[in-house]
């Protein structure tokens, strides 16, 4: 049911406000109205200006259509756009404030549908994503793991980074865990060879690679921002990558950061270099494949790791990545808060399997705690 608050410092005629279809709220100060607004679900406000304006101001989880009553004209030609949706001068009789609400009710319903519509959007996009993720960890462990970090890396990059809009910055995760699609039906044996390595059948398929995941994300509407940056993340900083030779800005800002992203857990999963070790071989990328300002601030992210991993009796671990004999450090838990696999218990084949299977059904997290 609407909920509707009208809140003012005059005695307010409550007869005015009856309604069988809405549940009436009533506050004599601004202070008691706000209160109410914080603590109830409140979808309709008939007030002063400035509590109009406070709301407006808020961060509110969902939209209040703000009628402004007064006792004068002066507000007569207020923008509605900004703080206030109506407006009623007092005194006024019985039509006038249920015709405004009457108004009001219809563009709430409105706006809940649409945000119903909006969270269907996200979860279907989600559940690709998540598709497609599982589709790469089942085509190679070793691959899925890589684009999951590369995914919460470049997330991280982003938030500290100038110049990433927030269209660019939701657009990092997704983008940093499909970067690699492209990469699923190469042949295996080929999959993590140095390019020096791979003959030229294998050299074609993997420079083709970018192209070939722009391509599949390009079928889903949704993920075509998503696949435009796919497609850019072996271009290098300074033009010499592929499959365009862009250079430097010439390369989108979210590119830059899943190059960067991806390189970097290249250094230390496939490379094996210690973390101590990791600011050297940045070093010499820093102007050549990644961009000098993403560097910068992965020197800052690498030495939060090792402080992290210096202070903990634990690491965190990908489902693809745990392995038979490893101890738990912490209690598996489902969604709902019910334990799993309880802390300390040895990890057998069956129970990794187990865990798998509940990831896949989104009962559980896809990281785990393993004691050092």
């Amino acid at each position: 049911m609407i909920q509707i608050l009208v809140a003012d410092t005059d005695q307010v005629n409550t007869e005015l406000f009856e309604n069988p279809d809405y549940n009436f709220f009533f506050a004599k100060t601004g202070e008691e109205a706000w209160k109410r607004i914080l603590s109830d679900p409140v979808d309709i406000v008939l007030s002063g200006l400035e509590l109009c304006k406070q709301i407006r101001a808020a961060d509110l989880d969902h939209y209040i259509y703000c009628i402004l009553l007064t006792d004068s004209t002066r507000y007569a030609d207020y923008k509605f756009d900004t703080d206030v949706d109506a407006h009623l001068i007092k005194p006024f009789n019985f039509n006038e404030p249920m015709g405004s609400i009457a108004t009001g009710v219809k563009i709430i319903r409105l706006k809940k549908e649409l945000g119903r519509k909006n969270d269907e959007i996200k979860k279907n996009y989600y559940q690709t994503i998540c598709m497609f993720v599982n589709l790469i960890a089942s085509y190679s462990a070793d691959l899925g793991s890589h684009s999951r970090r590369v995914g919460e890396l470049a997330l991280d990059i982003g938030e500290r980074h100038g110049d990433v809009s927030v269209e660019e910055l939701e657009l990092l995760e997704p983008a940093g865990l499909l970067h690699d699609i492209g990469m699923v039906g190469l042949p295996l044996e080929s999959l993590f060879k140095k390019r020096t390595a791979m003959n030229d059948e294998e050299k074609s398929s993997f420079l083709s690679h970018p192209g070939r995941g722009q391509m599949i994300l390009n079928e889903v509407d949704m993920l075509k921002p998503v696949a435009d940056i796919v497609r850019s993340h072996h271009e290098q900083f300074n033009g010499k990558g592929f499959p365009n030779g862009l250079k430097g800005k010439e390369i989108s800002t979210a590119a830059r950061i899943i190059s960067a992203a991806s390189i970097y857990d290249n250094i230390i999963h496939r490379g094996g270099i210690p973390l101590a070790e990791v600011p050297e071989k940045l070093h010499q990328l820093k102007g050549y494949q990644i961009d000098p300002e993403i560097v910068s601030i992965l020197f800052d992210i690498n030495i939060e790791i090792i402080q992290r991993e210096k202070s903990k009796k634990y690491k965190e671990v990908f489902l693809d990545d745990i392995k038979e004999g490893m101890n738990l450090a912490g209690d598996i838990r489902m969604k709902s808060g019910a334990v799993i696999l309880p802390a300390g218990k040895k990890l057998t084949c069956q129970n990794i399997e187990k865990l798998k299977e509940y990831y896949t059904q989104s009962y559980i997290s896809g990281k785990i705690y393993i004691s050092k």
